[in-house]
């Protein structure tokens, strides 16, 4: 899981919630389907193999959405079992109140990703690369224009056995990067924090690289 009971409880709850009402199916299906219906197949299951390259996302969107959507859900279980500690005799209030704050954390989620990544909200496949004249078109309506050339994905071709690919960007630690459509691990280049992008193994002629930053 990407996020702990403990974490649940000091990122949504003032009073720590005992831990045993956290349901592990509730955490997985949020995690996995309301996390997933956002962020799409392709980053999640990037999120899911190697978290810790993800350091801004993870601490700053995706653990506050899981939190407060967890609590939704959790407070909802608590309130058709009826059973309701002392702590929570305004039970129908906390949950219209972590729903607004799910909601809240949300809207940041999809707002980074689509300034850092280019996935659109509810877009249909998961991961979006703006290559079109019509995503660019649509990122025109939404961010201004001198914004759209720093974060608009590098493109390459591949010559043959070529490993090095320079950049017109840094390399993040939470940057994409794929070959021929398929998500490649961190772990199998190297060039973070620089202008190059430097796989460890050759690629072959007219091989396909996508860089997102």
């Amino acid at each position: 899981m990407l996020i702990t009971t403990a974490e649940i409880n000091t990122i949504a709850f003032l009073t720590a919630l005992d831990v045993t009402y956290f349901k592990d199916n509730v955490m997985y299906s949020v995690q996995e389907k309301d996390l997933r219906a956002i962020l799409g197949d392709t980053l999640q299951d990037a999120v899911n193999a190697d978290p810790t390259s993800f350091p801004i996302l993870l601490g700053s969107y995706i653990k506050p959405f899981l939190a407060y959507q967890i609590k939704y859900f959790t407070l909802r279980l608590i309130n058709s079992d009826l059973i309701i500690d002392a702590s929570y005799t305004n039970l129908t209030e906390a949950i219209d109140q972590a729903n607004l704050m799910a909601r809240q954390q949300k809207s940041s989620l999809q707002d980074y990703i689509y300034s850092t990544y280019g996935i659109l909200p509810n877009s249909i496949g998961g991961f979006t690369i703006p290559s079109s004249v019509t995503s660019t078109a649509i990122k025109a309506e939404i961010m201004p224009s001198t914004e759209i050339d720093d974060l608009a994905p590098s493109e390459f071709t591949a010559s043959a056995s070529q490993t090095i690919f320079p950049l017109p960007q840094l390399l993040k630690r939470s940057s994409l990067v794929f070959v021929n459509e398929a998500f490649i691990s961190p772990s199998e280049y190297t060039g973070i924090g620089t202008l190059s992008l430097n796989f460890t193994t050759v690629l072959d002629l007219n091989d396909k690289v996508i860089v997102t930053f």
